[in-house]
């Protein structure tokens, strides 16, 4: 049988484990603990990684959401995984604009339009290609209005070439 110690540096060893994989939030390691650890040993492992300062949702939160943005997520979609993964409404804001501030959503999103649009398939027609890269857009999180004037600006700047 394994005492309270045991457990304690096992749920350690498997949180260091998590954490180099990629950034948590307090939340998703308290979950990923949770599955293997009482709550007790969890809150424990978890309060000495915080006082050390190697878990912290403030950075947990800039590091993912310079991330998405990098991969063309608006602002409104990081703050909302964000605020899913258990971060506070004020710190996802805030990580969130600053994600944005190297690149503002309506460049962005006219942007990754101009590349869908140019590598979608001759044989579609412009219908179609409209349709598909305003739903991949949507799906990042960027509103219907900027959705529609970033493909028809794409399109249009294609066409002229």
């Amino acid at each position: 049988m394994t005492g309270p110690s045991g457990d304690s540096g096992r749920a350690m060893k498997a949180a260091v484990r998590a954490l180099a994989r990629g950034p948590l939030t307090v939340a998703d390691l308290r979950e990923r603990l949770a599955a293997k650890f009482a709550a007790g040993v969890a809150d424990r492992v978890i309060a000495d990684l915080r006082r050390q300062r190697l878990l912290s949702d403030e950075a947990a939160a800039d590091a993912i959401a310079h991330a998405r943005r990098r991969r063309g997520y608006s602002s409104a979609d990081i703050e909302r995984r964000l605020t899913d993964r258990g971060i506070d409404r004020a710190t996802a804001q805030g990580a969130a604009r600053a994600a944005a501030e190297s690149r503002a959503d309506g460049p962005l999103a006219f942007d990754l339009a101009l590349a869908r649009v140019r590598t979608a398939p001759a044989d579609l027609a412009p219908d179609v290609i409209r349709r598909r890269v305003f739903a991949w857009l949507a799906r990042r999180g960027y509103p219907e209005d900027l959705c529609r004037d970033a493909v028809e600006r794409a399109i249009e700047r294609l066409t002229r070439s």
